[in-house]
């Protein structure tokens, strides 16, 4: 997945993992969107459901997010509003 690994000084690589990273989620490629990234069991008690309730936030401030995990049914199940879509994805 990652298109490879950079440092301190070459951190001007980190746009390549960043743009691999949105095209593997499908999320709008765009370099100057802050992307938060989640890799967790879906669980009420790791706090998704907080990460839910902030997504008009995430979206507010041209935020993108990344979840990758599974677990809860319940939140398996929750689908990404279409208005969303290109800003917040999930994958299992």
């Amino acid at each position: 997945m990652a298109c490879g690994s950079y440092s301190f000084e070459t951190r001007a690589k980190r746009g390549l993992n960043k743009a691999a990273l949105q095209k593997l989620f499908g999320l709008a490629a765009d370099q100057d969107a802050p992307l938060f990234g989640v890799v967790s069991r879906l669980a009420w008690q790791k706090g998704i459901d907080l990460i839910l309730a902030n997504l008009d936030l995430i979206e507010q401030i041209g935020g993108q997010l990344a979840v990758l995990g599974s677990g809860e049914a319940s939140l398996e199940e929750l689908s990404v509003p279409p208005r969303k879509r290109g800003r917040v994805a999930c994958l299992p």
